[in-house]
């Protein structure tokens, strides 16, 4: 994995509705630091994952909440911390979970369409 700028969208956990953005540097071992600026302390939220070429990935269905500075939620310890189990276990050093690659049209499916606009 190469460092890249990956974008997490915030949103109500009843609602769905998108309530703050967050961007960073996800490193080689695939961690990132997301400032959230708009979060109330005390709300439950969901997680969106989203990154130039890859399908959306959304946090599981728990309440998560933004209660400490720093807090930690990891997509990558368990398929479990995604909802519907969206990613795939990628050994090797680090080894942990990833989110699938391929959706170049950001049109959330991976089909003939993305493969054309990489030439293939």
């Amino acid at each position: 994995m190469i460092p890249d700028t990956v974008k997490v969208i915030a949103h109500s956990l009843s609602t769905l509705a998108a309530l703050d953005t967050a961007k960073a540097v996800v490193s080689s071992s695939g961690l990132g630091s997301f400032n959230f600026c708009r979060l109330n302390n005390d709300t439950c939220y969901i997680y969106e994952v989203r990154h130039r070429n890859h399908i959306a990935t959304w946090s599981h269905l728990l309440c998560e909440k933004i209660d400490e500075c720093d807090k930690l939620y990891d997509f990558r310890g368990t398929a479990s911390n995604t909802f519907g189990n969206n990613v795939t276990f990628v050994p090797g050093s680090p080894g942990g979970f990833a989110i699938y690659t391929g959706d170049v049209n950001q049109d959330c499916v991976v089909d003939g369409t993305d493969c054309a606009l990489v030439g293939y």
